[in-house]
This record gives structure tokens, sequence and C-alpha cells, in this order.
């Protein structure tokens, strides 16, 4: 039996740019009722930093929270779920003349000394916490996604994380390879790329049978490199995608981690990883990789999927997705808590 977390990353754009209404409220709103409709769980990982830092311009930003603050305990109260994440560029971030300036020698939460990371994940817990009681007297912010996936170097931010009671993260996806000036991950060795394991305090790729924290993995498949060409629901989703209005004027460069021209062709022709985002990745073909998941009967196994609230841009895709899910036999939705307890003794 798999028990699907669909998590949604609720933030804007990483360079501080565009509208909180239109890139995080009104597409969480309608994934929240399509949701519904199946009786699916959403998880909402609530990113803390910016959350802070317009707080700290309440007088430009009171709608903006009172948003943020009224949908994250609505969700809950439908029975969602919602967890912490964090791109800590935000921590220190100004707003002047209708622009936020960032700070991205703070980009990666990894990069952070442990008393930096251990400040804001307790900082973070406790707000969601409060926040969440008040619909939810039982809440625990338990699961915790790290801002552009940087869990490398992993030492402080896992010890920060089990020193403020997390029992989960889910930075990790296998493959997946990231490199800038502000970051450097590489998950192509992590153990699996979506069964949880418990995680080796020094290396949060490798596991760790007397590991105190899990990660639970955003799923991750091989692509079929030539299916992009002759599909056209991908083609049509892709082109969907790149018009989505965005600033890219400001913020980090991110480039490939192999520059040779036929080593990159090669690895193309392979197959790289890619998350089962359900936002960028149409419905058909995450269906078909779900199906392809061996069935386990002697346990149940979470399969996180990620999204991100601006890039939601096909309701019909999700619905979809969402409605032939609910008629599999071998799958129910769940949320990181659910499933935590469930596979707990199992790992």
């Amino acid at each position: 039996m798999y028990k699907l977390i669909l998590t949604v990353d609720y933030e804007i754009w990483g360079n501080g740019t565009g509208s909180f209404s239109e890139l995080v409220y009104e597409p969480t709103q309608k994934m929240l009722e399509v949701c519904d409709s199946y009786n699916a769980k959403l998880t909402i990982f609530a990113e803390m930093g910016h959350y802070w830092a317009m707080k700290r311009y309440v007088n430009f930003f009171k709608n903006e929270i009172s948003l943020f603050e009224k949908q994250l305990k609505d969700a809950v109260d439908r029975g969602h779920d919602v967890q912490m994440h964090l791109h800590p560029q935000w921590i220190d971030a100004t707003y002047n003349k209708g622009k936020w300036n960032l700070n991205y020698n703070k980009w990666a939460c990894s990069e952070l000394t442990y008393n930096e990371i251990y400040e804001l994940l307790k900082n973070g817990k406790n707000d969601l916490e409060n926040l969440i009681n008040q619909v939810k007297k039982d809440y625990r912010c338990i699961a915790f996604r790290a801002g552009s996936w940087c869990a490398l170097p992993s030492k402080n931010l896992v010890k920060a994380l089990i020193k403020n009671g997390f029992l989960i993260d889910s930075s990790v996806a296998k493959g997946r390879v990231l490199k800038s000036d502000v970051c450097n991950i590489d998950y192509t060795n992590a153990k699996s790329a979506y069964i949880p394991w418990r995680i080796n305090p020094d290396n949060i790729n490798l596991s760790n049978f007397d590991g105190k924290l899990m990660e639970f993995p955003i799923f991750s498949t091989r692509r079929f490199f030539p299916l992009r060409f002759f599909d056209n629901n991908i083609i049509n989703l892709t082109k969907k995608i790149k018009n989505i209005k965005r600033d890219s004027s400001n913020g980090p460069i991110f480039y490939d981690k192999k520059k040779n021209f036929l080593s990159l062709i090669l690895r193309k022709i392979r197959g790289d990883y890619y998350q089962n985002d359900f936002c960028t990745i149409t419905s058909n073909i995450l269906l078909r990789n779900l199906l392809k998941l061996k069935v386990h009967t002697e346990k149940c196994i979470p399969i996180v999927l990620i999204s991100h609230s601006k890039n939601f841009i096909d309701l019909d895709n999700f619905d979809h997705f969402i409605s032939s899910v609910s008629d599999f036999p071998n799958f129910n939705f769940s949320t990181f808590y659910e499933s935590y307890n469930l596979i707990n003794k199992n790992y």
C-alpha cells in the first residue's frame, strides 16, 4: 500500500518578485478545492522567511499576512496539513520603493551555522504551531523542506532539526544536482528515489539504522529524453510553464554541473532524474510513474510528490491526476504525520 503525500512549496519567486495573492494564495485555493472534491489531502510547506519579512513591514503587507494565516488555518481545518519550508535569503531582507532586496549570502539552509539554523527552525516551528493550534489543538510541525532543496552539507541542518523535535526532512530528490555561487547540492547517491530512510547524521544521502530523523525523499524518476519531442501533452504543458510571468533580472545564476557538451548530451539521452511535480509534469506521466512502482503488500510506503504554487497553471491536469489516483486500489492520500506513525516501526 502506498500513502501519497501531495506537497506544495508555498512561496513567491526566490528573488523576491511576484504577488503573494497571484503566486501563492490563489493557486493554493484551487489546489485545495480539487483535493476536497476527491477527499485528497494537500500538505502546504509554508515558507516562513517571506512571512517574517512581510511582518517586519506590516503596514505594506497587512492583507498578505492575513491571507497567509487565514489560508493555512482554513486548510488544516478542512483536513489538510501544513509543515515548514524556509528560504533563508529572506532573513535580512529589506523592502524599499516596492522592491525586496534579499541576502543571497544566506541562500542555503545547509550553509548556515548551527546556531543560525537552530534558531530559525525553532522560531518557524513555534510560529506555525501557535497559528495552527488555533484551529487544531493537537497540531505539530514535524516536517521540513529546505529552500532550493539545499540540505547538503547536512550535518548542522540535521542536528538542528533533531534538537527542535522535527521527525522528517523532505528535501532530497535522488539524482538532483544544483550548483551555483550560493549552493552546491548533489543527490546522485541518495539512498532511494522514493522509499524513506533513517538519516545518517553526517550525510543526508545516507542511512543509519539508529538515525533519529527520517528522510521522506521527493519521488524522482528517470526521464526518457526523446519522449518530450513526441508527446503533445508534454509540449503543451511546457509552453504554458514557459509563459509564466517572472522577473529573472536579479538573483543567483544556476549552472549545470557538467559543462562538457558531449557529456551533457549523453546524460540527457540516458535520462536525467526529475521530480514528480504535479504542476509541471503531465498527469499521464505521473500516473505511469506511480503504476510502475512495485506493489508492496507487507508495509505502507509514503510517496512524496512536489509542486510549487507559483507554477500551478493547469487545473485540468491536476484534477485528472487526483481523480485518477483516487481510483487506484493500492494508493491512499496521506500526510507526513499520518504516514510517520504508520511506518516508523518498519524503518
